[in-house]
């Protein structure tokens, strides 16, 4: 495992530590925030870790069996199709899910922007190794 992954994990860990315990948790938060700091705020942060660590799930989502009712494949789509943003430098960054599930495939696009031009996953990467 790398250390992305790591990270990722241990994040994940203390968010739902925070959910049990019923404590705030800005993990989750889909509203955009505006951070003028050289180095990601938390929030910033875990929305970061958010969109990579689902865009690295969902890669290879074609090859998954889709769900077998309709109503599953329709809430599948609904559960993993979302956005996320956030501001910092005076530079807006937004990742962006779509999933689609046919009775046969599960299809996934992973958006990440900078100033609204589409980049690679590779942005969001750097990111997290700045701060």
């Amino acid at each position: 495992m790398s250390i992305l992954d790591e990270m990722i994990v241990e994040r994940l860990k203390e968010s739902n530590r925070r959910d049990r315990l019923g404590l705030p948790n800005q993990a989750w938060d889909h509203g955009g925030d505006s951070y003028d700091g050289s180095r990601l705020s938390g929030s910033q942060r875990d929305k970061v870790e958010r969109a990579l660590k689902h865009h690295v799930r969902f890669g290879k989502a074609f090859f998954w069996a889709s769900p077998s009712g309709a109503s599953q494949r329709r809430l599948m789509e609904k559960d993993n199709t979302w956005q996320l943003g956030f501001k910092r430098d005076g530079v807006q960054y937004s990742y962006r899910s779509e999933v689609s599930v046919s009775c046969a495939n599960i299809y996934y696009r992973g958006y990440f922007c900078q100033d609204g031009e589409k980049k690679t996953a590779r942005l969001f990467k750097n990111l997290l190794k700045e701060g």
